[in-house]
C-alpha cells in the first residue's frame, strides 16, 4: 500500500479545522501595517503582475548559473538571490514596469526597469551591496550611487517614475 493511501486513510486530529472563510476574511491592510511593520513594504502580488514571473526568473537563473572558464563564475549565490527577491518585492516597486534580470560574472544580479528609453539598473551584489544608476532618454547618466537603505530606493523608484511623467 502507498504511504499516500495511508495518509488519507488516518482520522483528521480534532484540534485541526478546515478554514472555510473567504476573500473577505482577510485582515485589512491597514491592520497588517499597524501589526507587522516589517510587512508594510511588501508588494501585493496583483499590484505587480510583473512579480511571480521576475522572482521564477531569479529561480531560473540561480538554477542554470554556470562558471565559463575565461569568461566569468554567473552563478548567482544565495546572499544575491535573497537580497534580489527582497528588492523586487518592495512596495515601491510595484509601479515599475517588468524589470529584466540579468546574472553577472562573480555572483551579482542587474535588475534593470526600462521605460520610454530610460532606465533604471540596480546591481545587487553577494556582500549584500545595492548600486544604482538612472539613464534619461538620451542614455547619459543622471544619478548614480551605492543605496544605504529601503528609504533610499524608494526615493531613486520615485525619481525614475516621475522622468517618466
Amino acid at each position: 500500500m502507498s504511504p499516500a493511501y495511508l495518509a488519507d486513510a488516518r482520522p483528521v486530529p480534532q484540534y485541526v479545522q478546515p478554514f472555510e472563510g473567504g476573500a473577505s476574511d482577510w485582515a485589512p491592510h491597514q491592520y497588517l501595517r499597524l501589526a507587522l511593520p516589517q510587512l508594510a513594504q511588501v508588494a501585493d502580488v496583483t499590484a505587480a503582475s510583473w512579480l511571480p514571473g521576475a522572482l521564477e526568473e531569479l529561480r531560473s537563473l540561480k538554477a542554470a548559473g554556470v562558471n565559463m572558464p575565461g569568461v566569468g563564475d554567473f552563478t548567482v549565490t544565495d546572499d544575491t538571490m535573497d537580497h534580489a527577491r527582497q528588492l523586487l518585492a518592495l512596495a515601491c516597486n510595484i509601479r515599475l514596469p517588468a524589470p529584466t534580470i540579468v546574472p553577472f560574472s562573480g555572483g551579482g544580479l542587474a535588475l534593470t526597469w526600462s521605460r520610454s528609453e530610460r532606465s533604471l539598473v540596480f546591481s545587487v551584489y553577494p556582500d549584500r551591496e545595492v548600486t544604482y544608476e538612472r539613464t534619461n532618454a538620451a542614455h547619459a547618466l543622471e544619478e548614480d550611487d551605492t543605496l544605504e537603505s529601503d528609504a533610499d530606493l524608494t526615493k531613486v523608484a520615485d525619481r525614475f517614475i516621475a522622468s517618466l511623467a
